[in-house]
């Protein structure tokens, strides 16, 4: 099941299912889902939503990541996003704080199946 894992130094903190909300908001006010005690983040900082993909069954959700307009950035790999669609992996900074997705249906899709010439036809 594809999650949000929230980082501090290091350390894990909170895990979030990607299966239970169609937003998680990111920020210091108390009313965010993820509400994060760091003066360099915003009151409402970014948000994580979760679309239903309309494409693939088996892999039911395409999760983002939105900045709100906050003062410091939302970083994806270093980098000031806006918004961006989430893959397994991408590392996601908040302040002090890194979220990671993780979507293992997601690494299973991208493999490729390797076929044996001499299996074809049999």
């Amino acid at each position: 099941m594809p999650k949000i894992i929230h980082r501090f130094e290091g350390k894990v903190v909170k895990e979030y299912s990607t299966k239970i909300a169609r937003k998680l908001s990111v920020g210091r006010k108390a009313e965010n889902g993820i509400c994060l005690d760091d003066s360099t983040v915003s009151g409402n900082h970014a948000v994580f939503s979760i679309d239903p993909s309309p494409l693939v069954h088996q892999h039911t959700n395409n999760v983002y990541i939105e900045d709100l307009g906050s003062t410091n950035g939302t970083l994806m790999h270093g980098k000031k996003i806006k918004r961006e669609q989430l893959k397994h992996g991408d590392k996601v900074k908040i302040g002090q704080h890194e979220f990671v997705y993780v979507d293992e249906d997601q690494l299973r899709m991208d493999k490729t199946a390797i076929l044996d010439p001499a299996e074809i036809g049999k």
